[in-house]
């Protein structure tokens, strides 16, 4: 994967204040007649594991069927393409910290933990015993059906201002932190009209 960055070159660039991770107040860029210097780096990586089950049954009885179930974890350090022309609607535009990539790792934007699948034939068994035009309109008619269901991608929330303070024009891609007290387990409501609590 390609990564793009859009974070102007400090000295020291950033620092961990009570656990969290932000640019340092007040630091001079590297070449401060330059301004903001874009980085481009191939040096994403991801990781994926999976289980895989399945169910069988061979064409018996006029049925046949298959069944297949997906448990998996997709993790890396970035999902998407070039910043606005990701193919992911829900991936990151740029990297917090251009010198820590390994900061940006988390669920991939494409994650999908659980996946099923499940496909039936059925031969209909009226019209067995007819010959003739009779028994070439009835016999040989059959139903069947696919079924897909699946969790969906992750969800990236994004601020619209610099949080980050690092100056760069791209304040739509920043994320937030969780707020004190908060963490993915409870910050999800799962309700219709406040999915998350911000």
């Amino acid at each position: 994967g390609v990564q793009t960055c859009a974070l102007p070159i400090y000295t020291t660039p950033s620092e961990y204040v009570n656990g969290v991770k932000r640019i340092v107040p007040g630091a001079q860029l590297r070449y401060p007649s330059w301004g903001r210097i874009r980085t481009r780096t191939t040096g994403a990586d991801s990781s994926y594991h999976g289980l895989t089950l399945g169910i069988q049954r061979r064409l018996s009885q006029g049925l046949q069927f298959q069944g297949n179930y997906t448990y998996s974890r997709s993790t890396d350090t970035w999902s998407g393409g070039l910043q606005g022309n990701s193919d992911f609607v829900n991936a990151a535009g740029s990297a917090v910290d251009w010198w820590d990539i390994e900061f940006e790792r988390g669920l991939s934007s494409y994650d999908v933990p659980h996946n099923f699948v499940f496909n039936a034939v059925y031969l209909l068994p009226f019209g067995q015993s007819l010959t003739g035009v009779k028994g070439a309109l009835a016999k040989g008619w059959q139903v069947s059906g696919i079924a897909t269901v699946s969790s969906g991608v992750p969800f990236h929330p994004r601020i619209g201002f610099d949080r980050a303070g690092d100056r760069q024009s791209d304040t739509d891609m920043q994320r937030p932190n969780w707020a004190p007290t908060r963490n993915a387990k409870n910050a999800i409501t799962g309700r219709v009209d406040e999915w998350f609590d911000p």
